[in-house]
C-alpha cells in the first residue's frame, strides 16, 4: 500500500475498492484554478448501484478553510451525494453535504486513522453503504440533520424571493407609472438565472463577449456592477439572436427601467454580497445544480397567479414515483397536457434516454440522436407563456447534459462564426410545447397518440367567467363541483390508443366527493392499475391545502377487460427518514386490493372498498342494516325553515355597504377582501351582549359536544343585514345544532332564542322525542368513525364536510326505544357538573352506544383505536397488550397440547424505529434443536434488505411478515396505530387466512 495516504488506507480498510468502486471523479468545474489543480487525481465518488447510497472522499490534507467550503459548495449544489469525508491532520471528518454553504459543516463523525478501534471502521464498512444502512449507526444524529438540512432546490427558491422582493419594494416606492411592472421584474429574475447558467456552463465565455462586446473581461455581472445598462439590454439581444429564446424577447425592457438600483439589487444577489448566512446565486454552481431544478423558477415567478388558478409545482419525489409508476414499458411517445415549467417531461424524457444507449462519440451525431428521440416523443401543452418558454429551454439543456464544457466551447465558436445560420440547438422542438388552453382548444396534435400521458392539472374550480365554464356545462354529469382537474382527464380521451398508460397526480376530493360522478366515469372508462392516496405526507405542495392522490390507470380495449381487473389502493405514509433522505414507507396495513367490477356502478362504495379489515365491514354493515332513520324524528318543519344558518355578510352586501363596484372588489387582495368582511361585521355586531346587539351568534367553534360555549358575538334581532336571513322558526325554540366542518361531528341542545351560522345544522325534532339519546348518538366516537369513514366529503373546497341528507339518513339502532332514559339522562346532567370527570362520563355514554348497535368486544376496540393519533408513538406497556392479545386470540385455533408464547424487540436508535415480536407455538415434549433467530436479528435484517432498494425509488417497503418452521415475526413501525389491540385481532385473522389457504 506504499504511496497511499493514510485516510485511503483507512477506507481500503473498510473494504472500499479504488479500482472499480470508489472511483476518481474529474472535471469538478470549481471556482479556484488552484484548488481544481490542487485536487487533481484527489476526489473519488461512491455510489452503490444497489441501493443509491453515495458520498465523495477528498484524498488531500493541504486545505484551507476557504477551500473546503469550496468544495461543500460543489458537493452541495450537485445535489448526488447526502455525505463525503475529508481528511482533518490524521483524522478523517463524516460530514453531512446537505446544509447551507455559508454555516459551520455538519459532523457527522471523526476517526483517526493512526490510532482506530476495528470497531470504527465497522461504522463504515463498504456493506453499509452497498446494502443503505449506513444511517443505522448515526440514527441519534437524525434530529440534528432535519434540523440543519437545506437542499439546494429549496434554498434556491428562499434566494429568489428575497430578489424579487427587493425588486418588487423599488419599483413600487420608486417607478409609480408601469404598467406591466410584475412581468419585468419576472423577466429581469429569469433572463438573470439563465444567464447565469449559460455562463457557469461556459456556454457564452470570453469569445462570446469578445466577438459581441469587443471585451473578453466583459461579463454579466461586470455589467451589472459598471451600471452599463445599455450592455445589459444588448446581451438579452444577442443571447436571444444566438439562442434562438423567446425568453430574452419579450417583455422589452425599456433602458429607463433598469436603474442603477435595479443593477445593484440583481448585482448584490449574483456576486454574494447580502448577509453572512444568506444565501445568493452566487452560491448556486449552474454547472452543477440538476436541470430540472430550473423549474423551481415557477414556483417563485407563477406564485400568486398560480396558486390562484389551483397550480401548484410538482415536488420531485412526487413527480419521481407518476415517472416511475407510468413510464414503464418501451420509448414511446410522452404527453403533459398541463405541462407547468417541464418537471415531468424533462423526467420523462430523461427516462426514455435511459432506454437506449447512445452510441455516437462524436458530438453532433450525439445532439442529433438526442434531439431526435426529443422531437419524436416530448410534447406538452401549456397555456401560461413563460411557464411553456421555461420547458422548452430546459428540454434544450437536458439536451446538452452530460456534454463536456469544452465539447460546447467548440460549438458556441462554431455559432460565432456562422452567426447568421448557425444556432446552438439546431432542431426546434418549440412546436412540440404548444402555448394553448388544453380544456377549450381543439385543433391540438389531431394526428397523434400518446403512448404516456402525465399530469398535474390545475387544482380549481371553474367559475362563470373562465374560459372553460362551455366545456363544463358540455361535460357536467362526469365532472364533480366544476373541478377544473376532471375535466383533463376527459380531455385527453381522444389522445389514448388502445393501451395508453396514464399517470396524474389529482387533489383527494376527486375520490371522496358528495357527488362520485368523476369517480363513476373513471371507473367505466379506464383500468385503475394504482392510486396512491398521499394524505399521510404533509407539504408535497407547498402552497396547497389539500392533500393528493396519485392515480396511475390506463386504456383498454374492449372494455370488458375490466372484469377481472384488481388494482391497489396503497396510503403510503412517513418514515423516520423521509425528511432527511425523501423516503415514504409503505406497509402490508398501507394495501389493499381493490375489485374495479365491483365499484363500476356504485363508485359512492369507493370508501367501503377502501376500508382496512374485515372488523371496519362488520362495523359499518351493522350500522347500515337499520331501517330506522335519524329523520324518522325530526320534524318536517326543519326542512321548511331550511337547516342551515345564516351568514353575517356576503359579497354583495358588503360591496353595497363601502359603495364599491365589482370590477374594484376582483382587483381586491384576499387579505384586502378580509378586511371589508371584518369591517362590515364589526358595524352590524358586537362583542358584548347590549339593548340593541341582544341575539347570541354562533359559529363551529362555539360548538361542543352536549355544549354551547360563549357566543362568538352579539346580533341585532332583526336579520336584514345577514345573507339570506332565514323565517324566525329556525331560530326559536327546541333544536339540535351540529356542526357541519372539522373531524368529528359536535352536537348541542338548544331551546333559546340564539342565530347561528351556515356551517351548523339545524334539526328540529318531533314532539317527545327524546333529544338526549339523539345527542349521544350523534356525538359517540362509533357515529364520529361512521362519518369519517363512510360520509364526510369534500365538496367545493379543502375542507371536509357533512351534508344534510348525510346527517338525516344517519342509521339509528333498531332497539333505541329500549335505552334507559334516567341513567342516561342523567349521565349528560353530571357532564354540565363543573369539575366533573367528563372524560369517564363520555366513556360511559359510548357504552351505551355501542350496546345499541350489538358491536362486539373487537369491534368496539376497533372504533376506539380510529381515533388513536397517526403519529403516536407505541408504549412498551402498549406492546406487552399486544402480544398478550394476540396470543389470547390465537391460542384457541393451535392444537392441544401446545402453548404460544412471544417475545418482542422494542429498539430506542433505529432510524426507521422498527420493532419486532415473535410469537413462537410450542408443542408439549418436543423441544427444538435449532435456534430461531431473535426478533432483534429481524428487525436488522428487515432494514437490510428494505435499504437494498433505495437506489430504484423512493418509496420503501417492509417485509411485515417473516416466518420459521413454528415461529412468526411481525414487524412494523412504531405507531401505536400499528400495535393497538384491534390490530392484534387483525393480524390473528390474517394469519389463520394464510394456514388456510396453505392446507
Amino acid at each position: 500500500m506504499s504511496g497511499k495516504s493514510i485516510h485511503k488506507n483507512f477506507l481500503l480498510k473498510a473494504g472500499f475498492d479504488f479500482t472499480n468502486e470508489l472511483l476518481p471523479k474529474e472535471n469538478l468545474n470549481l471556482e479556484s484554478i488552484l484548488l481544481q489543480k490542487k485536487l487533481i487525481d484527489k476526489v473519488f465518488f461512491f455510489n452503490s448501484e444497489q441501493s443509491g447510497a453515495s458520498f465523495y472522499f477528498i484524498d488531500s490534507i493541504n486545505l484551507s478553510q476557504t477551500e473546503t467550503n469550496e468544495i461543500h459548495s460543489y458537493i452541495w449544489n450537485e445535489n448526488q451525494a447526502n455525505i463525503y469525508f475529508i481528511p482533518n491532520g490524521t483524522n478523517l471528518e463524516l460530514i453531512f453535504a446537505k446544509t447551507n454553504p455559508k454555516k459551520s459543516r455538519l459532523k457527522i463523525d471523526t476517526f483517526n486513522c493512526t490510532d482506530y478501534d476495528y470497531r470504527e471502521i465497522e461504522k463504515i464498512n463498504k456493506t453499509h453503504f452497498k446494502n443503505g444502512s449506513i444511517w443505522l449507526a448515526y440514527n441519534e444524529l437524525f434530529d440534528i440533520i432535519k434540523k440543519n438540512k437545506i437542499t439546494v432546490d429549496r434554498a434556491l427558491i428562499i434566494t429568489l424571493k428575497n430578489l424579487r422582493i427587493n425588486l418588487e419594494k423599488f419599483y413600487l416606492n420608486e417607478i409609480k407609472n408601469i404598467d406591466n411592472r410584475n412581468e419585468i421584474i419576472q423577466a429581469l429574475i429569469d433572463r438573470t438565472l439563465f444567464i447565469k447558467y449559460l455562463e457557469d456552463n461556459h456556454i457564452i465565455n470570453s469569445d462570446f463577449y469578445n466577438h459581441f462586446f469587443k471585451n473578453t473581461n466583459a461579463s454579466y455581472k461586470r455589467f451589472l456592477h459598471n451600471r452599463e445598462k445599455k450592455n445589459v439590454n444588448n446581451l438579452f439581444k444577442k443571447i436571444n439572436k444566438i439562442f434562438n429564446i423567446n425568453l430574452f424577447e419579450k417583455p422589452q425592457i425599456e433602458e429607463n427601467f433598469i436603474t442603477d438600483k435595479v443593477c445593484d439589487l440583481i448585482f448584490d444577489t449574483l456576486s454574494g454580497t447580502t448577509s453572512n448566512d444568506q444565501l445568493s446565486l452566487f452560491d448556486f454552481k449552474f454547472n452543477i445544480i440538476p436541470i430540472e431544478f430550473i423549474s423551481l423558477i415557477y414556483e417563485i415567478f407563477l406564485e400568486k397567479e398560480s396558486s390562484k388558478e389551483g397550480i401548484f409545482y410538482t415536488p420531485e419525489g412526487l413527480a419521481n414515483l407518476v415517472i416511475e409508476n407510468t413510464i414503464t414499458n418501451d420509448i414511446g411517445k410522452v404527453l403533459d397536457p398541463a405541462c407547468g415549467s417541464g418537471v415531468f417531461l424533462i423526467k420523462a424524457y430523461r427516462k426514455l434516454l435511459s432506454k437506449i444507449k447512445l452510441k455516437p462519440d462524436d458530438i453532433s451525431n450525439k445532439i442529433e440522436e438526442k434531439n431526435r428521440i426529443l422531437a419524436e416523443n416530448i410534447f406538452g401543452i401549456e397555456k401560461n407563456a413563460i411557464a411553456r418558454r421555461l420547458t422548452i429551454f430546459s428540454l434544450y439543456l437536458e439536451l446538452l447534459r452530460e456534454i463536456p464544457p469544452k465539447e460546447i466551447n467548440e460549438l458556441v465558436k462554431k455559432c460565432l462564426k456562422n452567426e447568421d445560420s448557425f444556432r446552438i440547438f439546431p432542431i426546434d422542438i418549440e412546436k412540440n410545447i404548444k402555448r394553448a388552453n388544453t380544456i377549450t382548444t381543439t385543433n391540438i396534435f389531431l394526428d397523434k397518440k400518446f403512448d404516456y400521458i402525465i399530469c398535474n392539472p390545475p387544482w380549481k374550480r371553474i367559475l362563470k367567467d373562465d374560459d372553460e365554464y362551455e366545456y363544463w356545462q358540455q361535460n357536467k354529469d362526469n365532472i364533480d363541483h366544476e373541478q377544473l382537474s376532471h375535466a383533463f382527464i376527459l380531455r385527453i380521451y381522444e389522445w389514448l390508443h388502445n393501451s395508453t398508460r396514464i399517470g396524474f397526480i389529482l387533489n383527494s376530493s376527486s375520490f371522496f366527493s358528495d357527488t362520485n360522478k368523476f369517480l363513476k366515469f373513471l371507473l367505466n372508462n379506464y383500468k385503475i392499475n394504482k392510486l396512491f392516496n398521499m394524505k399521510n405526507l404533509d407539504k408535497l405542495f407547498y402552497s396547497s391545502t389539500e392533500s393528493s392522490v396519485i392515480a396511475i390507470f390506463e386504456k383498454v380495449d374492449p372494455i370488458s377487460k375490466l372484469a377481472d381487473n384488481i388494482f391497489q389502493y396503497i396510503t403510503p405514509h412517513k418514515s423516520y427518514l423521509t425528511d432527511i433522505l425523501d423516503i415514504i414507507n409503505i406497509q402490508n396495513d398501507d394495501i389493499i386490493n381493490v375489485k374495479q367490477i365491483l365499484l363500476k356502478e356504485n363508485p359512492e362504495k369507493f370508501r367501503i372498498s377502501t376500508l382496512n379489515n374485515i372488523i371496519d365491514l362488520n362495523i359499518i354493515t351493522k350500522i347500515e342494516n337499520s331501517q330506522i332513520k335519524l329523520k324518522d324524528y325530526i320534524s318536517k318543519d326543519s326542512e321548511e325553515y331550511g337547516y342551515y344558518g345564516i351568514e353575517i355578510a356576503d359579497k354583495e352586501k358588503v360591496i353595497n355597504e363601502f359603495k364599491l363596484d365589482i370590477k374594484t372588489w376582483n382587483l381586491k387582495t384576499q387579505s384586502e377582501k378580509r378586511l371589508y368582511y371584518k369591517k362590515y361585521k364589526e358595524k352590524y355586531t358586537s362583542k358584548i351582549q347590549t339593548f340593541d346587539f341582544e341575539i347570541p351568534f354562533y359559529i363551529p367553534e362555539n360548538i361542543k359536544q352536549y355544549f354551547i360555549n360563549k357566543p362568538d358575538c352579539y346580533c341585532k334581532k332583526d336579520r336584514i343585514h345577514f345573507r339570506r336571513p332565514k323565517k324566525d322558526n329556525l331560530f326559536e325554540s327546541n333544536k339540535i345544532l351540529i356542526t357541519r366542518t372539522g373531524i368529528s361531528l359536535n352536537a348541542a341542545h338548544s331551546d333559546k332564542l340564539i342565530y347561528f351560522s351556515s356551517s351548523i345544522i339545524c334539526l328540529k325534532p318531533i314532539q317527545n322525542s327524546n333529544i338526549n339519546i339523539l345527542l349521544a348518538i350523534i356525538n359517540s366516537k362509533l357515529i364520529n368513525y361512521y362519518i369519517n369513514e363512510i360520509k364526510r366529503k369534500r365538496s367545493d373546497d379543502s375542507f371536509p364536510k357533512i351534508n344534510i341528507d348525510d346527517i338525516l339518513d344517519l342509521p339509528l339502532p333498531k332497539n333505541i326505544e329500549l335505552v334507559n332514559n334516567k341513567m342516561l339522562d342523567s349521565l349528560i346532567e353530571i357532564l354540565k357538573v363543573p369539575n366533573s370527570d367528563k372524560n369517564k362520563i363520555m366513556v360511559k355514554l359510548n357504552e351505551i352506544i355501542y350496546k345499541l348497535y350489538e358491536l362486539t368486544y373487537y369491534e368496539r376496540q376497533r372504533v376506539e383505536d380510529y381515533f388513536i393519533e397517526n403519529n403516536k408513538e407505541v408504549t412498551e406497556k402498549e406492546i406487552i397488550d399486544y402480544c398478550n392479545k394476540f396470543t389470547d386470540i390465537f391460542s384457541n385455533y393451535i392444537n392441544k397440547g401446545c402453548s404460544i408464547i412471544s417475545e418482542y424487540y422494542l429498539p430506542q436508535n433505529l432510524p426507521l424505529k422498527l420493532i419486532a415480536v415473535k410469537f413462537s407455538i410450542l408443542r408439549e415434549g418436543i423441544i427444538s434443536m435449532i435456534k430461531k433467530p431473535s426478533p432483534k436479528k429481524v428487525v436488522n435484517y428487515s432494514i437490510m434488505e428494505l435499504f437494498n432498494n433505495l437506489k430504484t425509488t423512493n418509496i420503501i417497503s417492509i417485509r411485515e411478515r417473516v416466518y420459521s418452521s413454528d415461529s412468526i415475526y411481525i414487524i412494523k413501525d412504531n405507531k401505536k396505530i400499528h400495535w393497538s389491540k384491534s390490530k392484534a385481532f387483525e393480524d390473528v385473522n390474517q394469519e389463520l387466512e394464510r394456514l388456510l389457504n396453505e392446507n
